[in-house]
Order: structure tokens, then C-alpha cells, then sequence
């Protein structure tokens, strides 16, 4: 409640000031209250954006399962089960696919990782 009473104060303080003439010592003080109220609405922003970042680290965030399971589904689809040969006949992969698969995957994994 205080902060909503100090803003409460500055800002019938402006009003008063916007009723006086334009002299230098009441533009100076109109310009300080503006800063004033200003820096009580950052203040009430940080709160609650604190606020919020507290409440996502206590409870999570109820949508990593279902990022999670698109993810692994996508990783599942792009994996290779098999290769053609040049002439289009489709074989199982053999050894040498495998490690040379293997291999391929680890080298991309790496520059992907810089």
C-alpha cells in the first residue's frame, strides 16, 4: 500500500504544479516528479516480472512434455532406417552404411555443437 500512497502523492503534487505558472523552479520540480513516477512504475514492472520468473521456476512449464515428445517424434522421423542402392532396388543397411552413417552423424554432431 505504500507505494500506491507515495504515487498517489506525487502525482497530486503534480497537479498542483501544473496549476502554478510556468517558472523554472516548478518545471524543475514537474520534470523530478515525472522521474518519480516514472521510477515507481519500473519498480512495480521488475516486481512482477520477478514475480513471474519465481512462479516458472517453482511450478515449470506444462508445455516441455509436449515439446519434448514433437522433438523426439521429428528425431524419429528424420532418422535413416535404410539406404538405396544406385540403381534405386532399396537394401537394409549393411555394415559399412552403418559405420559410414555413424560416422557422418558424429561429424555433423560436432560442428553443429561450435
Amino acid at each position: 500500500m505504500d507505494r500506491v500512497a507515495g504515487r498517489k502523492k506525487l502525482e497530486e503534487r503534480l497537479l498542483e504544479l501544473y496549476d502554478l505558472g510556468p517558472e523554472d523552479d516548478v518545471l524543475a520540480a514537474i520534470t523530478n516528479i515525472h522521474l518519480g513516477i516514472n521510477l515507481e512504475t519500473n519498480k512495480k514492472e521488475l516486481f512482477w516480472e520477478q514475480q513471474a520468473r519465481v512462479n516458472w521456476l517453482k511450478n515449470g512449464d506444462r508445455n516441455t512434455s509436449f515439446f519434448h515428445k514433437v522433438a523426439v517424434g521429428r528425431q524419429h522421423k528424420n532418422r535413416i532406417h535404410g539406404l538405396k542402392n544406385g540403381d534405386g532396388s532399396g537394401s537394409i543397411m549393411e555394415r559399412r552404411y552403418c559405420i559410414l552413417y555413424w560416422s557422418f552423424q558424429e561429424i555433423v554432431h560436432r560442428i553443429g555443437d561450435k
